[in-house]
């Protein structure tokens, strides 16, 4: 069974008005609608000598490694929901696994991308074949799917 996980959206815990004044203030939401800059992506065309350093890595570490997860944050501290989620549902598994934080590594985060042509991240990769994101992995988990998987690529588990 999935943990269940804390909301702190509770009556009990309200944030004086100041404080949303304060993030009203200094929201920096564009209205274009155009991201910025530091959130493009790093990879300008697929064919670039950089971008194909960039995949070449990526897919190593991806074929290297029995089960890998892009997340933001770390496997000891991994960021919150389905980042979260995803490290529990592999600890709960008892699966090894290698985490590679996208938020500390912009070229991770860029390769992955490009490879799978999906932004969410987390992005889950058992056997070097891409496994899913969100909600999908989670329902692997329930299903036992997750499990034999892990079992079929030669995942390694801690006793």
């Amino acid at each position: 069974m999935l943990p269940q996980f804390i909301s702190i959206t509770n009556s009990k815990f309200q944030l004086p008005k100041q404080t949303f004044q304060l993030f009203k203030q200094f929201s920096s939401i564009p209205i274009s609608g155009k991201s910025h800059p530091d959130f493009l992506p790093k990879i300008k065309s697929p064919d670039s000598p950089e971008a194909k350093k960039i995949l070449a890595r990526i897919n190593k570490i991806i074929k290297q490694n029995p089960v890998v997860l892009f997340l933001k944050g770390t496997q000891k501290t991994p960021g919150h929901g389905y980042n979260r989620a995803f490290v529990q549902v592999l600890n709960l598994e008892k699966a090894k696994f290698l985490g590679i934080d996208v938020s500390e590594d912009s070229e991770a985060l860029d390769g992955v991308r490009a490879i799978t042509k999906i932004d969410e991240i987390p992005q889950l990769f058992i056997g070097g074949k891409f496994v899913g994101v969100g909600k999908d992995v989670l329902d692997k988990y329930r299903t036992g799917d997750l499990e034999d998987l892990l079992i079929e690529s030669g995942a390694e588990f801690v006793d």
